[in-house]
C-alpha cells in the first residue's frame, strides 16, 4: 500500500482522537465538534497530497522474504507519519489552549504555588473546617525545564522545606512542607505535546 493512502488513514484516525479525547477543556457543543471534525479532515486530505510516495515492501512477499532495507523504509516511513501526527495534534492542542478560559483559585490556596503564564484548567476543593485540601491542574505552553525551575525556586523563596525531589526525562515531583502546609507539585510534558501540565495537591490542618 502506499505511503499517501495510509497517511491518510493516520490521519484520519488521529483527528477524530485528537477531537475526542485530547486537551483538558470544556468539550465543545455535538454540531461544532462535527465542523471541527470536518476541518481536519480536509486539513488532511490537502496535506496528504503534497508528501511523497514511499515504496514499502512488495504485498506479494512473504514476511520472511523482506529485505533489511525493506523493513528499514517501512520504519522510516512509520516514524514519518508518527511525526507529522504529533506535530498536527500539537497545533490543534495550542488552538485548544489559547481558547480555554483559565478558572479562578481559591483565597486559601497560596499565591506563590500559581504558574502566573499557564491557565488553570481544573480546580477541587474538599476542604473542611478542621483542614484545607485543594488539588489544582494547570497548563501551559512554556518549557518544561523553565516550569520545573520555577517550582524549585519558589519553594526556596518561599523557606519551604523540600521534603523528596523525583526527577525524569519528561516529569519532575517535589514534596515540600512549612509547618503545618503540605504541597506536592508535579510537572510533565511529553515531546509530542505542545503544553506542559502541572498538578498541585496542597493541604493545611487549621
Amino acid at each position: 500500500m502506499k505511503k499517501k493512502s495510509l497517511i491518510l488513514i493516520f490521519m484520519l484516525g488521529t483527528a477524530i482522537l485528537v477531537l475526542t479525547a485530547c486537551g483538558g477543556g470544556p468539550r465543545q457543543p455535538y454540531m461544532a465538534e462535527l465542523d471541527a471534525i470536518e476541518r481536519a479532515v480536509m486539513e488532511a486530505e490537502r496535506a496528504a497530497r503534497d508528501l511523497p510516495t514511499v515504496r514499502t515492501p512488495e504485498p506479494t512477499r512473504a514476511p520472511s522474504e523482506a529485505t533489511p532495507a525493506d523493513w528499514d523504509e517501512t520504519m522510516r516511513a512509520a516514524e514519518e507519519w508518527a511525526e507529522w501526527g504529533a506535530g498536527w495534534a500539537s497545533q490543534y492542542e495550542l488552538r485548544e489552549y489559547e481558547e480555554l478560559r483559565s478558572l479562578s483559585l481559591p483565597r486559601t490556596f497560596p499565591a506563590f504555588l500559581n504558574y502566573a503564564d499557564g491557565k488553570v484548567s481544573s480546580v477541587r476543593d474538599t476542604s473542611s473546617d478542621t483542614r484545607t485540601n485543594i488539588s489544582v491542574e494547570i497548563r501551559t505552553p512554556d518549557d518544561f525545564d523553565d516550569v520545573r525551575d520555577f517550582y524549585v525556586d519558589q519553594m526556596e523563596k518561599a523557606n519551604w522545606k523540600i521534603e523528596s525531589q523525583s526527577a525524569r526525562a519528561d516529569s519532575h515531583s517535589i514534596v515540600a512542607t512549612n509547618e503545618n502546609e503540605r504541597v506536592n507539585i508535579s510537572v510533565s510534558g511529553d515531546r509530542y505535546s505542545a503544553l506542559v501540565n502541572i498538578s498541585i495537591s496542597y493541604s493545611d490542618r487549621l
